[in-house]
């Protein structure tokens, strides 16, 4: 091989290398994307607290984790106080793919740590965060109080 080729070679593998760092996902970390829906008439709600909420997921997620946390605490607080949370732990049965969940339910292959779902306040910014292995997401939500 001579020096041009070599010089060639190299010049290829250098634009190689820019254009998959720039123009494809293969580095970047995947992100679970989250719609958050009120659902007035799923389930019983108390007159005066919030309507149901129920998360949908961009895809059917193997998950690990669930947590649902007060915003307002994190403002002041360095740790959040969390009102739901799930977590894939010890001798539970593995869970099946979900693509969506409501609020406060119990997931199958789930156990549930921390609180068990307390009552939303309607008004107060929440945060959902999930995890399924290596891929996470969240979304920030506020729910509306029955009848708005």
């Amino acid at each position: 091989m001579n020096r041009n080729t070599l010089k060639l070679l190299l010049a290829f593998l250098a634009l190689a290398v820019v254009y998959v760092w720039q123009f494809t996902d293969w580095f970047t970390k995947q992100h679970i994307q989250i719609t958050v829906m009120s659902r007035p008439g799923v389930g019983t709600a108390e007159p005066g607290g919030a309507t149901p909420i129920v998360f949908r997921l961009d895809g059917e997620y193997v998950l690990d984790k669930v947590r649902v946390v007060s915003l307002t605490s994190v403002a002041t607080n360095r740790s959040p106080l969390e009102v739901w949370g799930l977590d894939r732990k010890g001798k539970v049965a593995p869970a099946g793919a979900v693509r969506g969940f409501a609020y406060g339910a119990h997931l199958d292959g789930m156990a549930v740590h921390g609180s068990d779902g307390e009552p939303l306040i309607p008004g107060y910014p929440y945060r959902l965060e999930v995890a399924a292995g290596k891929v996470v997401g969240s979304v920030d939500f506020v729910p509306r109080a029955i009848g708005e």
